[in-house]
C-alpha cells in the first residue's frame, strides 16, 4: 500500500489517497484526482524525485522529467519543480502532512487488516 499526499502549504490543506502501486498512470491520476479535490491546479507542483515523475535531477543542469508527467503538469498549467535530492525542507508542508498521517491515521489503523481499497 502506498499513499499519495499533497499539501496546499499556506492552507495546509491536505490530499491523501491510498494507492496499491506508483507506476506511471496511477502517480498521474493521484495528481489529477488531487486537483479535482483542491477545485483547480497550482502554479508550481513540488514534487518528490519518485522515477515516475522525474528522470534526472543532477545538481547542476537541467532536470529532465517524465514526458507524461510534463505534459500533464502542462495540461494544469503548472511548473514542476521537484525537491533537491535529501533536502526536505524543499516540500516541508507535505512532510508536515506525512507525518500527521501517520502518526493520527496510520498508527490507529495498524492492527487492522483489510482487504480492498474504498
Amino acid at each position: 500500500m502506498y499513499l499519495f499526499v499533497g499539501c496546499l502549504p499556506f492552507s495546509r490543506y491536505a490530499f491523501v489517497e491510498p494507492t496499491l502501486d506508483m507506476k506511471q498512470d496511477t502517480w498521474l491520476r493521484a495528481h489529477v484526482a488531487m486537483f479535482e479535490a483542491f477545485g483547480g491546479s497550482v502554479p508550481r507542483i513540488v514534487s518528490d524525485n519518485l522515477k515516475t515523475g522525474v528522470i534526472k535531477h543532477p545538481r547542476d543542469g537541467e532536470i529532465v522529467l517524465n514526458d507524461a508527467y510534463r505534459e500533464m503538469a502542462g495540461h494544469y498549467s503548472a511548473a514542476v519543480l521537484p525537491g533537491r535530492v535529501r533536502k526536505a525542507k524543499d516540500k516541508a508542508s507535505v512532510e508536515n502532512t506525512v507525518w500527521h498521517v501517520a502518526m493520527r491515521i496510520i498508527a490507529d489503523l495498524r492492527d487492522e487488516k483489510f482487504t480492498s481499497l474504498p
